[in-house]
């Protein structure tokens, strides 16, 4: 198969998309990789063919803070989500297009696959004209309406459709829909009205998921929340493996061999402007202990602006290979960063989750319903309540490592690089026969 991978130029979800691309061309397929410019080494190192994109802002969307400064005054929460979706991921869509198009001018690819918010594959799902198999990369929580009505975002538990909560779910959905997904559908409308496509025949979130030929949900099945009209096209595919192996510094390793449980500890490389909110409450927390360890990191934040130093039992750099580091943890405290979160899952590592902007409660709830860990519901957990929930999932017998290693099985008998190739294969071979199951094709 000739394959065409774009992506949005973020490191959550480009790592995702190269490690997709990583195992189809193992797996003997021609993959090209399009991207921000500054990913070039990471996507040839995946013996990917790469071609730069600067559609999105190419690398300025490496700190989006800075490409757009007037995100900065607008509070967390539906008017800084409308204002991402608007600027970050619809106003790049023709652009976007475009660049598509021209490499498929001299690369007829059999699959494009895309993450989940690249809004340029749009115009593709919504003509009728003979096109490329479309693959969507689930690369966040499912962005799939619910069926107790709760919308995305706030973190809601699951509920039974027909309770009373229900009903409450409603009308916050109610809020939500007037303040963000209506506004953002009728904005995304204008922008592919420019393109002479559209409108979108449902949600913009729902439109990612449900439009493509095959959608692929990263995670653990059992985690995610279960929807009765789930289109049948979407399929969760498990936990991707790591892109590189790395090494630990050496700093770590007497750590490692002392024995004592040591708490991971995690901003991301995103949200890590501010790390007063998860990284230093848990140094706190836990800097009298003598019987444990904390291990953190500031996501590429230089170690000198914490500004303080550093307790006896702990350390901190400004980066760790990650996925190294986890093997060898018993707690995970992070701001829920999805992909980080997967990795400990399948790990079955339970963990404390502080975490509130982009889809991060939404994170949060998911691995507190699974009973994988502590949901704090705040992006400011306190020093106490750090440590109470630290203690609570590495006490003899906790619930949370039992159900985390029920989990981490789970994922275990799930071929990850075997299922994405099949399934691509699949949705090639019901093309060339006529029968893909779209939800476009079939007039819904």
């Amino acid at each position: 198969m000739k394959i065409l991978i774009a992506t949005l130029p973020i490191t959550g979800r480009v790592n995702p998309a190269l490690s997709v691309g990583s195992i189809l061309a193992k797996a003997g397929h021609e993959v090209i990789f399009t991207s921000g410019r500054s990913f070039r080494a990471r996507a040839e190192a995946c013996s990917l063919r790469f071609v730069p994109s600067i559609a999105s802002g190419a690398d300025d969307l490496l700190d989006v803070n800075s490409r757009f400064p007037e995100r900065n005054r607008i509070p967390i929460g539906l008017d800084r989500a409308l204002f991402d979706f608007k600027h970050i991921f619809c106003d790049p869509i023709p652009a976007q297009h475009q660049e598509l198009l021209t490499i498929l001018e001299t690369y007829p690819a059999d699959v494009i696959v895309t993450d989940n918010f690249f809004g340029g594959i749009l115009p593709f799902l919504l003509e009728r004209n003979a096109r490329p198999v479309i693959v969507g990369l689930g690369v966040n929580p499912l962005l799939f309406h619910r069926d107790d009505h709760a919308p995305f975002g706030p973190g809601l538990p699951p509920v039974d459709p027909a309770s009373p909560e229900a009903e409450r779910y409603l009308r916050i959905a109610e809020d939500v829909d007037a303040r963000m997904t209506t506004p953002l559908r009728a904005y995304a409308d204008g922008v592919l009205r420019k393109l002479k496509v559209g409108p979108l025949p449902m949600s913009w979130l729902d439109s990612l998921v449900a439009l493509p030929d095959l959608f692929l949900q990263l995670g653990s099945p059992s985690v995610e929340i279960p929807r009765a009209d789930l289109p049948p096209t979407v399929h969760t595919v498990g936990v991707l493996p790591p892109l590189t192996k790395g090494v630990l510094p050496k700093e770590i390793v007497p750590f490692i061999e002392s024995g004592k449980p040591i708490v991971a500890v995690t901003q991301g490389t995103l949200a890590n402007d501010e790390l007063d909110q998860v990284l230093l409450p848990t140094l706190d927390a836990l800097a009298e202990r003598d019987d444990l360890l904390v291990i953190a990191t500031t996501g590429g934040v230089p170690v000198s602006t914490l500004g303080r130093a550093i307790p006896k039992n702990a350390i901190v750099f400004s980066y760790l290979p990650w996925d190294e580091l986890l093997e060898h943890a018993s707690v995970f405290v992070t701001n829920g960063g999805f992909g980080s979160v997967c990795r400990a899952l399948s790990l079955g590592l339970p963990m404390v989750v502080a975490g509130k902007g982009e889809d991060k409660a939404e994170v949060a709830m998911r691995v507190a319903h699974a009973g994988a860990g502590i949901d704090l519901r705040t992006d400011r957990p306190t020093p106490e309540a750090l440590q109470n929930a630290v203690d609570e999932v590495l006490k003899e017998g906790s619930s949370y490592k039992i159900r985390s290693g029920e989990i981490a099985d789970e994922l275990a008998r799930i071929d990850t690089p075997m299922k994405i190739v099949e399934l691509l294969q699949s949705a090639v071979d019901a093309r060339s026969s006529g029968t893909v199951p779209t939800l476009l094709a079939s007039g819904l």
